[in-house]
């Protein structure tokens, strides 16, 4: 079993006493396991609720921490009640609603804020079949939500019900992250690397490192592109409008821990 452990820290003040120097205190870290509660020492994604709780996706269904405790979520026969399978990739938050999007290998389920139930929705891809093996979620601001499967993107719009799927230009792509850019764009890291969507177009464009397994992406406050990747480390590169520009590649040899990153 992979170490998961969930860290939870407390940062402590910053202290001054007359002229002297502030002192920064390192953060008091909490381990929490399953002698804890938590369910399960594999933990795939984390997401904070409009209420303050915190939700943990397991390889044992989902956890709701408030803080003290840990209340646990898993497959039920009746759907209302649970999730469509115990492996959970991501948990997405729609501020709007409160709701809370759910990810699992066996479909794409949905925790109603308003009356606690869960809801399972389906996904089906242009030739009518169904895609349940789900890897990310996305909100936007305009509360549009993108689920991505290891087969396709998919869309539901913003007061809309249900998905519709998204044409992509390579259909075999898994879609491992999905971030929005500029609330036009999206940047999805895909097993073949980094693609870009213009949401209003609909138009895809191949952007960074094709061939290449992009697992995670990130902008930074600095406006720098981290991408995660499943075997070649991590990338940064600079953002210049929609354009990147001086890619570099930070591996094992350049200090990395592990050329493998996740998120």
């Amino acid at each position: 079993d992979s170490l998961g452990m969930v860290f939870f820290g407390i940062i402590s003040s910053f202290s001054a006493e007359g002229s002297e120097p502030a002192k920064f205190h390192l953060p008091t870290i909490k381990k929490y396991s399953v002698i804890d509660g938590l369910s399960q020492t594999t933990v795939y994604d984390i997401a904070q609720d409009n209420n303050g709780y915190i939700w943990l996706a397991t390889q044992s269904g989902i956890d709701k921490f408030d803080g003290y405790t840990f209340t646990h979520f898993g497959p039920s026969r009746d759907l209302q009640k649970g999730l469509s399978s115990s492996l959970v990739h991501s948990l997405e938050i729609q501020p709007n609603t409160g709701d809370l999007w759910i990810g699992t290998i066996n479909g794409l389920d949905v925790l109603r804020a308003s009356d606690k139930i869960f809801e399972s929705i389906e996904l089906r891809n242009h030739q009518g079949e169904l895609d349940k093996d789900i890897r990310t979620i996305l909100v936007d601001q305009q509360d549009n939500v993108f689920v991505g499967t290891v087969k396709a993107l998919y869309l539901q719009k913003s007061g809309q019900a249900g998905f519709v799927p998204i044409s992509m230009p390579h259909q075999s792509n898994t879609i491992h992250d999905i971030i929005s850019q500029k609330n036009q764009r999206l940047l999805v890291a895909t097993s073949n690397g980094i693609l870009s969507y213009d949401i209003q177009t609909g138009l895809w464009r191949d952007e960074l490192l094709p061939g290449i397994e992009a697992t995670a992406i990130k902008i930074d406050s600095a406006g720098y592109l981290w991408v995660g990747t499943a075997g070649q480390g991590v990338f940064r590169a600079e953002t210049r409008g929609n354009s990147f520009l001086n890619v570099t590649n930070l591996a094992a040899k350049g200090g990395l821990s592990d050329i493998v990153v996740n998120d």
